[in-house]
Order: structure tokens, then C-alpha cells, then sequence
């Protein structure tokens, strides 16, 4: 049993040794356990923890003190946290959360319908960033933003909300629409036209005026250069004109635009403008932008143009009515002295001497000729208007310039008009289209087509506001055409054809006078005229006068009197009363030679006096209006006290006089113009005496 209890003892102590292993083995892990916890709970966790808590602090502190609300809300609608914005702004504790406050609660009934999609669309992984007017105390401009919070499995936890209050931004805004719709609006009422560009000289702004003058829209210009925009050039040399927002840039001052500058529109057509460029300052003063405001003046600028040709030819007027008379008295010195050599001695004058002698009086013609021009551009004839066929005087202007031109040159005239009447005067306008024809001729050296149109048209308010050059009317024209194959007239000659005294051709080929007479007597006929021309490729005439209704008036004088009567020179005496000693004696002479008898006066006075004496020989009075003493008028009254049948024959070296009322005195039967030849004389006295004798 020894052994057995021996054994047993030592299985004991065995165990027991064990067990006390274990515990120490135990003890010492625990010991080491701790010290490692203690070490890592020391050195890594404690620090950790801190910087975490002081993290979160910050986070906190910064979430408290940024100007945004920001909230967590759960998925079940409610808010978990909240930094202090957010409870100040909603009027919210941490009791309310602690509660579970809903969003719901917390934003109002009004906002909850607007807030809940974007939640749901947050909740579903979407973030969300919008602006609402957020309807609390007040409506204010809410900026909000929903940012969800997705785990690793994909579900959403959790949705921060961030709230920002940009009413001021909003308001702001709000004033700069309204400010800038208030700009727009007064823009866009203003008459005149606005661009405004940028320091690049990009366009930035246009008014509704500014695109209707430039062609361009506001949305097609806006960034375009505004060179490519506002196309300006000097109207009368053609030259480009320098930016103006350049020299707006390099001085910074307001400067304005230079004369005669001319806007050429997108469309095509060109105005004239004015006015000026500005630049655009901001609040420090520094340049940001230009602003052109222009106007357009073309109605001016022709306006002023008009008055500029008035007063040359009020110039014209003063100098031709300054040498008309005594001109025109010294041509008819001198054509009926050559005249009346040639017919006393022309049978003892040698070839060369008739030659000479026809040469004398084509010039005093041609003389004769120029002052009627200058007096007739200067408007100083008065027209006798009367209804007259346009294509009939057309035809024959066309006959006397068949006769005259080169043959390679071909003439073409087309009617298609159904009424060529119109209100004229058939000398007046029969040398418009003289003058145009034989400019058009000249200007075919070598040949070509020379065509005339007549066509009827009706013109609107709009087409004769476009001839703003012109006073006429809407209503119905007649539209002649008249088209040379020729030269045609450079660029920048074109504005001064019609000016008076201008003209390319050498001096014995043209007085410059022959289009500015045709502008004169086109504008006297409520009418226009117009010219299209390329070089090398001819012009066209276009001349608009209104068209009559009525009959044709025609004024026919008989050459020869009556059938059954005497000769009217057969016992005829004349009265002819002339203050120049030279006219008198030719007058006289040239009066013998058509066989009339001749009593002088040398003033009205004297020409009563004589007619008093006389009364019953004397057939008609041949009577000049200015004179010493008495004129022309007072002694025609004078007679007419003494023989109410006074047979009268005005003649005057100046048209000016021929204006006076003396011409509507029943007892003058016609006006013969100084200078005047034997046979205008003859066709003049033969007409008055047959008119007289035809009186009842």
C-alpha cells in the first residue's frame, strides 16, 4: 500500500506543481496582457483617441460656426444631428432631436412637398443641389444640398443636408435682372442707335435701332469684331474711317464722329450718321468697354445738300440775272448786224466770209444758248405747264439725235407704259433728255445701244421717303429709263455730276450745266431722276415724273394768216419802244426787211406819246420792260387807257422779267426773248397779228 500511497503522494505534488505552473504561466500572460494593453492603450490608443475627440471637437466647432445649416437625417426622415446654424435658424434644441424630430416638423407643412423628392432621390444614392424660396418668418432664397451617405453593401444610412441662406446673393441678382431689363427697356426706346463692345473692340450690346442700321442681329453680332459689325466710310472720298473705339481706348475720352461718315449696312444700303463714342468706366474708373450712340441723319445730310445746291444756284441766279440782260442785248446787237450783212450783202461777200459770218452767228446762238442754261438752272424761267405726251416728246428729241450721231450707234425705245401724260413744259423737258442723250452718246466713242423704256408705276410712301433728295408723292409715275452701253462714270465721280459747271469733257465740248439744268427741271416737275452706273458697263438714267389725267392740250400758231385774208406785214405798222440806241437801229432794219413800217420811242414815256398820236396805224407794240423813265409795264398800262385793243409783244434780254405780271395782261399776245434772229422775229409778229385778227 506504501508504493500506491507513495505514488498517489507524488501524483499530488505533480499536480499540484502544475497547477501552480498554470497560475503563474496564467498570471504572467494576464501580467503581460496588461502591460501590452496598458503600452498600446498608452502609447497608440489614448493619443489616438484625443486627436479623434479634438477632431471631432473641431469638426463640431467648425460645423457650429460655418454660415451653412447642416443637419444628418436619417433614412426614416429624421434628423440625427444638427450643428448650431441649423437649430439657431429652425429654432430647434437637442432635446427636439433627442425626441426625433422629422424634417417634416422642422421645415413647415409649405416646404415639406418641395424638400421630400429630393430626399427620396438622396436616399436612392443621388445627391441633389437646388434653390427654393424657402417659406418661413419671411421667403428667402434657400440654397440646398443633399449629399447621402452610401455603406459598402450600397444601402444609404444616413443624408447630410447642407442649408445656405443666399437671400442677398438672390437679391442682388434680382436687382442686377432688374437693372439690366430697365437698361434693355430704355435701350431699346431711345431713337438713337447703341453698341457697346468690350476692350477687345467685341461687340457686346446692340439696340433694336443699332440692328436696323446695321443689318446685323444683336445675337449674330454679339462677339463679332465690331469692324465686321459697324462698317463706316467716308461718303465722299470713299475711304475707310478708323475704328472708333480705338481712338476711344487710346485717348479715353468722348470723341465724336467725322463729317460726311457714312454707315454701310449688312443689307447694302448706306446712312448717313453722327454722333459718338464714350467709354465704359467702372465703379475704380478703369476703361472696360466702349459705347458707340449714333443716329441716323441721310435726311439731314441731303437736306443740307439741297440747301448747298439752292444756294449755288441762288449764286447762279444772282450772276446769270446780273449779265442776262445786257448780255442778251449785246447778242442781239450782234446777231442782227451779222444777219443783216449777210442779207444786204451777201451776194458781194466771199466764201470765206459767209464762213465767218455763219461762224459769228452760231456763236452768238450757242451764247444765247448758255444763258438760258444758267438761267434755267438757276430757276429763274417760269415754266408754262401744260398737259404733254412724254413718249411724243421723247420720239422727237429721238429724231433730232438720229441725225446727229454715229451710225454704229443703235437707238431703241420701248412703250409699255399705257398713260405718258403728265403736267410739263415740252422745250424744258425735251432738253433733259437732250442732255442725257447726248451725254450717253458721247460716252459710246466706238459705238453701242442707246435704249429708252417708258413704263407706268405707282410709288408708296416707303419708295418716296427713299428718295429723300426729291419732293414728290405717292401715287402714279412715269418711269423712263434711258441706258448707255458706254463708259459709264467712276465711283468717285458719280456724287458730282449734277453739280453745276462740273463735267469731264474738254471746254468746247460741254459747260457742265446740261445735268444740273435736267436735276432743276426734274425737281420743277414734282419729279426725280436718279443714276445706276458701272465702269466699262454703261449708266441709266431713271427719271420718275407724276402722270396726268386729261386731255392733250396743244398750242398751235398759224405761220400764215387766214385764208381770205391780208397779209398781216400789208400796211402794218409797229410800235417798237427800246431804251438801246444799237437794238433799236437793228430792230428797225430787220423789221424793214420783212416789209413792216416802224415807229421808235426810246423809253415807255415816249411810247405812250407816240402810241396816243397814233393809235389807229400802229398794229402791235414791240415793247422792252426795262426802261428809263417808265418801264415796260407802266406804259402798257398807259395804252391800254388809250386803246383798250392794244396788240402787245414783250421783249426781254432777262428771264427774270419775263416772271412779271405783265406776262398775264390779256392785251400781250406773246414774249420774244432777246437775242432773237429774223426769222424768230417774223414767226413772232405773225402769230401775234393772226391771234389779234382772229379776236372777236
Amino acid at each position: 500500500m506504501d508504493p500506491i500511497f507513495a505514488r498517489s503522494n507524488l501524483l499530488e505534488e505533480v499536480r499540484d506543481k502544475t497547477i501552480r505552473r498554470i497560475w503563474q504561466i496564467f498570471l504572467f500572460s494576464l501580467l503581460g496582457l496588461l502591460s501590452i494593453i496598458v503600452f498600446v492603450w498608452w502609447r497608440i490608443l489614448r493619443p489616438n483617441i484625443r486627436n479623434l475627440a479634438n477632431t471631432q471637437a473641431q469638426i463640431q466647432v467648425l460645423l457650429d460656426n460655418i454660415p451653412a445649416a447642416v443637419c444628418g437625417i436619417s433614412p426614416d426622415y429624421k434628423i440625427v444631428s444638427a450643428n448650431n446654424t441649423y437649430r439657431r435658424t429652425r429654432s430647434i434644441s437637442d432635446t427636439d432631436i433627442a425626441n426625433g424630430l422629422t424634417v417634416k416638423a422642422a421645415v413647415g407643412d409649405k416646404n415639406w412637398p418641395i424638400l421630400r423628392p429630393h430626399l427620396e432621390d438622396a436616399f436612392a444614392g443621388q445627391a441633389s443641389s437646388f434653390d427654393i424660396l424657402f417659406a418661413a418668418s419671411e421667403n428667402r432664397m434657400t440654397s440646398i444640398t443633399y449629399a447621402p451617405l452610401i455603406e459598402s453593401k450600397g444601402t444609404v444610412t444616413l443624408v447630410i443636408a447642407f442649408i445656405l441662406d443666399i437671400h442677398a446673393r438672390y437679391q442682388s441678382e434680382r436687382q442686377l435682372r432688374i437693372s439690366e431689363e430697365n437698361l434693355r427697356i430704355t435701350l431699346n426706346s431711345i431713337g438713337d442707335a447703341v453698341i457697346a463692345t468690350n476692350t477687345d473692340g467685341r461687340v457686346t450690346r446692340m439696340n433694336p435701332i443699332a440692328e436696323q442700321l446695321t443689318g446685323w442681329s444683336a445675337e449674330e453680332a454679339t462677339g463679332r469684331p465690331l469692324s465686321e459689325v459697324f462698317v463706316i466710310k467716308n461718303s465722299q472720298t470713299g475711304a475707310p474711317v478708323p475704328s472708333p473705339v480705338e481712338r476711344v481706348l487710346e485717348t479715353g475720352h468722348i470723341i465724336g464722329l467725322a463729317n460726311h461718315t457714312a454707315l454701310i449696312s449688312r443689307e447694302g444700303p448706306e446712312f448717313q450718321i453722327a454722333d459718338s463714342g464714350a467709354p465704359i468706366r467702372d465703379t475704380s474708373g478703369k476703361i472696360v468697354g466702349v459705347v458707340l450712340v449714333f443716329r441716323d441723319v441721310t435726311d439731314e445730310y441731303l437736306m443740307e445738300q439741297r440747301i448747298s445746291s439752292s444756294e449755288k444756284m441762288q449764286a447762279i441766279g444772282q450772276l446769270a440775272g446780273g449779265i442776262a440782260h445786257d448780255f442778251n442785248n449785246s447778242l442781239a446787237a450782234i446777231l442782227g448786224a451779222v444777219e443783216l450783212i449777210e442779207l444786204h450783202d451777201g451776194k458781194n461777200v466771199s466764201e470765206k466770209s459767209k464762213k465767218l459770218i455763219r461762224q459769228i452767228i452760231g456763236a452768238a446762238e450757242q451764247s444765247s444758248e448758255l444763258v438760258d442754261k444758267l438761267t434755267a438752272f438757276a430757276r429763274v424761267t417760269e415754266y408754262s405747264f401744260s398737259t404733254v405726251d412724254l413718249h411724243t416728246i421723247i420720239e422727237d428729241t429721238l429724231e433730232l439725235l438720229k441725225n446727229t450721231i454715229d451710225r454704229r450707234i443703235s437707238i431703241n425705245c420701248t412703250n409699255d407704259a399705257k398713260n405718258t401724260l403728265t403736267l410739263g413744259n415740252t422745250s424744258s423737258l425735251q432738253a433733259v433728255f437732250m442732255n442725257i442723250g447726248i451725254n450717253a452718246i458721247q460716252a459710246m466713242p466706238d459705238g453701242g445701244e442707246l435704249r429708252i423704256k417708258l413704263e407706268n408705276c405707282t410709288l408708296t410712301e416707303r419708295e418716296t421717303q427713299l428718295l429723300t433728295a426729291f419732293e414728290i408723292e405717292p401715287g402714279a409715275y412715269v418711269r423712263i429709263s434711258i441706258s448707255d452701253s458706254g463708259t459709264g462714270i467712276p465711283d468717285d465721280l458719280l456724287p458730282r455730276i449734277f453739280d453745276p459747271f462740273f463735267t469731264t469733257k474738254s471746254s468746247s465740248e460741254g459747260t457742265g450745266l446740261g445735268l444740273a439744268a435736267a436735276l432743276g427741271t426734274v425737281q420743277d416737275h414734282k419729279g426725280a431722276i436718279t443714276v445706276r452706273t458701272r465702269v466699262q458697263l454703261g449708266t441709266t438714267f431713271t427719271i420718275l415724273l407724276p402722270t396726268a389725267n386729261g386731255p392733250l392740250e396743244k398750242t398751235q400758231h398759224n405761220s400764215t394768216p387766214p385764208s381770205g385774208q391780208a397779209s398781216v406785214t400789208e400796211n402794218s405798222t409797229i410800235l417798237l419802244v427800246e431804251d438801246e440806241d444799237d437794238l433799236r437801229d437793228i430792230a428797225n432794219s430787220l423789221l424793214d426787211v420783212l416789209g413792216y413800217r416802224v415807229l421808235f420811242a426810246q423809253d415807255g414815256k415816249e411810247g405812250v406819246e407816240i402810241y396816243a398820236a397814233n393809235k389807229d396805224l400802229i398794229s402791235a407794240v414791240l415793247l422792252d420792260i426795262n426802261m428809263p423813265r417808265m418801264d415796260g409795264g407802266q406804259a402798257l398800262a398807259e395804252m391800254k387807257a388809250i386803246d383798250p385793243n392794244v396788240c402787245a409783244i414783250i421783249v426781254s434780254g432777262f428771264a427774270e422779267e419775263a416772271q412779271s405780271d405783265i406776262l398775264k395782261d390779256p392785251n400781250v399776245f406773246t414774249t420774244l426773248r432777246k437775242p432773237y434772229t429774223l426769222n424768230r422775229l417774223r414767226e413772232t409778229l405773225v402769230a401775234a397779228l393772226t391771234s389779234k385778227a382772229q379776236r372777236p
